[in-house]
């Protein structure tokens, strides 16, 4: 009986034991940075911390990642040493509070154009905040790159129409690249006259697919945050027909089908250039495509008025690429950015003329430095742009045109011929009988 008592006073002794000496042994043989034993490094620099007798917090501060370099083994093996230059802790801040860069936040990253900004800068070892609606659909899209230890991808779940999850997202970050938005039907009830000249569908409208909340709404709300949290810069991505006159017919049509669309995106348009003082710049792209563009024959077109004729093919991938130069330009001023393809060997037919443009992104922007933003680029492309004259002088006024008047007399037109023609219908009908 009593061998049994003190075999079971002697397991907790063991146990502390066992714990104090392989606190030790980590403390003396700091773990490989490619470890698969070690499950938390805070547990590690606690275990230094209270060894060495070094202040706790000063270790505590840093944790395992990507910026982990050699100048962090260096601290590590004096840690493990005893040296007397890490005894203090004004003398450990310069090796352990390295400032790291903080994340460009990407809102809508899970869509074609916004998954390929968010690698692109990973590529380029750049850290990325992706705000997401869906955490299972981020790591199938991401899971390389979300999954890994160190990872320079952090994925934030939220929801644009709910101001918390926006504000815990743009908290903390550099810059931010929105790609988001929402394809919504027109439903014929848009088409009361008490709720088509409205721009503020709330009272009315629940649906938060609607235009009004996902192209306007939201991203007014991110404009006014980014410049809260004083973030260097906003690149949005709107749609370059955006640019083109109410009256114009693919604006019309676009409108009528798609829940006025352009309205909102010209109202958020006009938002983000008076009245945030954040420097940004609106990329309008042309008809986006997957394809891989021919660097030979096709090279890259921008223009700050705007707008652009058609056709505007645009490759997805390079749209990525020149937002992300938006991004890294040092050219802090607010630029409204139509681009396309431009080349005489586009297939199904040519797009401008290849000079027109430049081979890549960032020959773009470098051409774009010192030049207004309402101005054309060079004599020659504003040659051949002649007939947009009256587009760019709408452009620069930079006033949301009354978008619903053209579109209900488009509507309200159609409406009235089908019931003249159903009216006629029925008459012939009477007098045959």
């Amino acid at each position: 009986m009593n061998s049994t008592r003190v075999a079971f006073l002697r397991c907790p002794l063991l146990v502390i034991m066992i714990i104090l000496m392989v606190a030790h042994l980590e403390v003396v043989f700091p773990y490989e940075r490619n470890s698969r034993f070690c499950i938390s490094r805070a547990v590690h620099e606690d275990a230094a911390a209270r060894v060495r007798g070094l202040p706790k917090e000063a270790l505590f501060a840093r944790r395992w990642s990507p910026y982990y370099d050699e100048e962090d083994e260096k601290m590590d093996k004096a840690v493990a040493s005893g040296d007397s230059r890490l005894e203090t802790k004004s003398k450990l801040q310069p090796l352990l509070y390295k400032e790291k860069p903080k994340p460009v936040l990407v809102v809508g990253a899970t869509g074609r154009v916004g998954q390929r900004i968010v690698r692109q800068l990973l590529s380029q070892k750049v850290p990325v905040r992706a705000f997401v609606r869906s955490y299972e659909k981020a790591v199938t899209i991401f899971g390389e790159y979300a999954l890994g230890r160190g990872s320079l991808l952090e994925i934030c779940v939220g929801d644009l129409n709910e101001p918390d999850t926006v504000e815990v997202a743009v908290r903390g970050c550099d810059s931010v690249i929105s790609v988001s938005g929402s394809i919504r039907s027109s439903r014929l009830s848009d088409f009361l006259p008490w709720r088509l000249f409205r721009s503020d569908v709330s009272s009315w409208c629940t649906d938060k697919s609607h235009p009004y909340y996902t192209n306007y709404k939201a991203q007014t709300l991110l404009f006014s945050l980014a410049e809260k949290y004083d973030l260097k810069r906003i690149i949005r991505m709107t749609d370059l027909y955006a640019g083109l006159p109410p009256y114009s017919f693919i604006s019309v049509v676009a409108n009528t089908m798609r829940s006025m669309t352009f309205r909102y995106h010209a109202m958020a348009e006009q938002a983000l250039r008076t009245n945030c003082t954040v420097p940004s710049i609106i990329l309008r792209p042309g008809d986006l495509i997957n394809y891989q563009r021919n660097t030979q024959t096709t090279w890259l077109q921008i223009h700050p008025s705007g707008v652009l004729p058609s056709p505007s093919i645009i490759g997805r991938d390079d749209v990525a690429t020149i937002a992300i130069a938006a991004l890294q330009s040092d050219d802090n001023r607010t630029h409204t950015l139509a681009v396309r393809w431009v080349g005489e060997h586009m297939y199904p037919q040519p797009q401008g003329k290849r000079e027109e443009g430049f081979p890549t992104a960032k020959e773009c922007f470098d051409a774009l430095k010192g030049i207004p933003s309402t101005s054309l680029m060079t004599e020659k492309i504003q040659d051949t742009r002649a007939p947009m004259a009256q587009v760019n002088s709408y452009e620069q006024s930079h006033i949301v045109q009354p978008f619903a008047a053209y579109v209900a007399l488009a509507v309200y037109s159609i409406l009235i011929s089908m019931s003249k023609f159903f009216l006629s219908l029925i008459r012939r009908k009477f007098i045959r009988s």
